[in-house]
């Protein structure tokens, strides 16, 4: 389902297994305004962070509004302009979060106040949010690495952060992801149903059905 109103999504990330629940609204909200930032996309770039630096300097960022075309990443906050305010929380007051008066709130520039609403580091629930929007956009998406779906059973995490973004787009009606995939593939949605019907709850079920099935190959 589309998320079109903060309740939706909140809600909808709610539901989603491992999600801390005591997630504060101002926070929820920076998600929210990522996942619409990526449905107003035509299109989207993947990559791993080292392959997606050179292209920053003409997409610019989802921090950064302007063409955004960039999937977020650990770093993105760095290029996060001083002269922009925040996205305007839309479910309706602005949240101040815990921890912060009022008084020291208004004190602060705008990446600072983004910074503390985000807890200044990038989290995978932003990620599948970005991703989730563009789903929903019915997006092109554009590989710029060159990535395995297998999956490495020795690992903690056994998929990265590209591969899991596949294989989202894999679960929701976007063809021709398998195996070694190669850089400069665009992928298109061939299953509008598919990506229309996209939740964190059937996302979060998907990967860690996943990862269970890579754990057992482990020795």
């Amino acid at each position: 389902m589309h998320y079109d109103t903060f309740p939706q999504f909140k809600a909808g990330l709610l539901e989603a297994a491992n999600f801390p629940q005591t997630t504060s609204d101002a926070k929820i909200d920076i998600l929210f305004q990522h996942y619409n930032h990526a449905r107003r996309q035509g299109s989207l770039t993947l990559g791993r962070l080292d392959d997606t630096k050179p292209l920053r300097n003409t997409s610019g960022t989802s921090f950064e509004g302007g063409k955004g075309q960039l999937l977020l990443t650990s770093e993105a906050s760095k290029g996060f302009s001083e002269k922009m305010s925040p996205p305007a929380p839309t479910f309706g007051k602005t949240v101040v979060p815990r921890g912060v008066s009022a008084a020291e709130w208004t004190k602060k520039s705008p990446k600072e106040q983004m910074d503390t609403m985000m807890g200044n580091k990038w989290s995978i629930w932003l990620n599948d949010a970005f991703i989730l929007g563009g789903i929903h956009s019915h997006a092109v998406f554009s590989l710029v690495s060159n990535v395995n779906l297998k999956g490495d059973p020795n690992a903690q995490f056994p998929f990265n952060v590209t591969q899991r973004e596949l294989l989202g787009l894999c679960k929701f009606g976007y063809s021709g992801i398998a195996g070694d995939l190669k850089a400069g593939t665009q992928y298109k949605c061939t299953d509008t149903q598919l990506a229309d019907a996209a939740m964190f709850k059937s996302y979060v079920e998907e990967m860690l059905s996943q990862e269970t099935r890579v754990k057992r190959r482990a020795p």
